[in-house]
């Protein structure tokens, strides 16, 4: 609604699949709605496209990042706690309890069950998307394991799981790094590789600044 009030025209349930950059430097998406593709261009173009973070760069031509694309399982479960809570674990092979405020629904989350498999790479991630959907889930291997320190898992109710591809950097087993980091392409192009939603108003903050940036140079060679 915000952004509808400030004038922002959006796209919603699209997906972007192709991306150039013409002669004079503007930037042209093609974006598809299922029914129909439309290109338009763009001065600017951020992306916060998490793990088709190498799509937009193969696709404009920019260097590709070395990343380990791991399929992960989050289980909602219903658990009979008396009063909402959230319990993570640190720095151990334990689980993540987090409440969804939606009829006593918690994610769920096992370190060594919740990655079903991993690939490094440096291309896109078609081919793991397509073994999401072969997926089955491991819930009752988790439970059983947690319940030694949760013993509301223990008789914990399944209501579904959400398989998922979290894009990480490569070699950051030992310390689990999830830092946000923005790269910029030139051209007009950034890129923001992100892990945790809580410095996503920083990041917007630091793009605004490059963009503020780039339209001052503008006026200066006008």
């Amino acid at each position: 609604k915000k952004l509808s009030d400030a004038a922002i025209e959006m796209r919603l349930n699209c997906a972007i699949v192709g991306a150039e950059m013409d002669d004079a430097g503007a930037k042209i998406l093609t974006s598809d709605d299922g029914q129909t593709r439309l290109r338009e261009k763009f001065d600017y173009v951020i992306n916060a496209t998490y793990a088709h973070y190498n799509d937009f760069c193969g696709w404009l031509g920019f260097p590709p990042r070395k990343l380990e694309y791991r399929l992960k399982e989050v289980v909602i479960a219903r658990i009979g706690f008396p009063n909402p809570c959230a319990i993570t674990i640190v720095d151990g092979p334990f689980v993540t309890v987090v409440p969804t405020g939606n009829d006593r629904r918690y994610t769920f989350g096992d370190v060594p069950l919740s990655i079903h498999k991993s690939h490094a790479s440096e291309t896109n991630i078609g081919a793991m998307e397509k073994e999401l959907s072969g997926l089955s889930t491991r819930w009752n291997e988790m439970r059983t394991r947690c319940a030694p320190w949760i013993p509301a898992a223990a008789t914990a109710e399944y209501v579904e799981s959400m398989f998922v591809i979290l894009p990480i950097e490569q070699a950051v087993d030992a310390t689990d790094a999830r830092p946000t980091e923005i790269v910029n392409h030139g051209s007009g192009c950034w890129s923001i590789l992100s892990g945790k939603i809580i410095t996503c108003v920083s990041a917007a903050k630091e793009i605004l600044d490059h963009v503020s940036v780039a339209e001052n140079k503008k006026f200066v060679n006008v």
